[in-house]
């Protein structure tokens, strides 16, 4: 049975819409754009555009499902181990990809779009944390007093949440910055990194 392959060319037009509409976010910010600002880049026809997407947000489904999807492998790559909050946890490792792609983070978080990004990075942040927390289970290091839901879905809240401040505010730590004082708040709570006297 013959494999049916991509034709080269259709994939080389999705990749000059996809490229286009990522350097037009990062210009103009993604509610800014239309789709004759994408064709017009992307040197194709408008009726060559509604061949491939019904509009700029089919569009932008496919550009945001390549971002998470870099990210995911990036996440995955990090051993297990590694992410049970030991010194250089992978959560700089979070930090240092959105350093990498800061212009279209912020582009696209502060579009209609970001939504939709927000969520599925949220997911993948939580369930690898739930993959560690059921590790700790298994070999009996840990009794949640709080559902593990909660607490997976607390931790990779917490490290988008400060994701977002620190692009927004054009990183002011490095990511290795950003994962100790995480590291400080998550380990030792809100009290001991206050500094509150006995």
């Amino acid at each position: 049975m013959q494999t049916t392959r991509p034709d080269r060319r259709v994939q080389r037009t999705r990749l000059l819409l996809r490229q286009a509409m990522l350097s037009l976010i990062l210009e103009q910010g993604y509610d800014a754009v239309n789709v004759q600002d994408i064709t017009d880049r992307a040197d194709v026809g408008r009726a060559t555009f509604y061949l491939h997407y019904k509009d700029k947000e089919d569009l932008l489904l496919e550009v945001m499902a390549g971002i998470v999807e870099a990210f995911e492998q990036r996440i995955q790559q990090i051993p297990l181990e590694a992410w049970e909050m030991a010194e250089g946890a992978p959560v700089a490792q979070v930090f240092l990809y959105a350093g990498e792609h800061a212009a279209l983070y912020r582009a696209i978080m502060n579009g209609q779009g970001g939504f939709n990004v927000s969520r599925r990075l949220h997911a993948i942040i939580a369930q690898k944390h739930r993959q560690v927390v059921e590790a700790q289970l298994a070999r009996g290091e840990i009794s949640p007093r709080v559902p593990v839901d909660f607490l997976c879905n607390y931790f990779a809240g917490s490290v988008l949440t400060l994701v977002f401040w620190w692009l927004e505010n054009d990183q002011p730590y490095s990511p290795d910055e950003m994962e100790h004082m995480f590291r400080e708040v998550s380990l030792y709570g809100r009290a001991h990194a206050m500094g509150f006297k006995s």
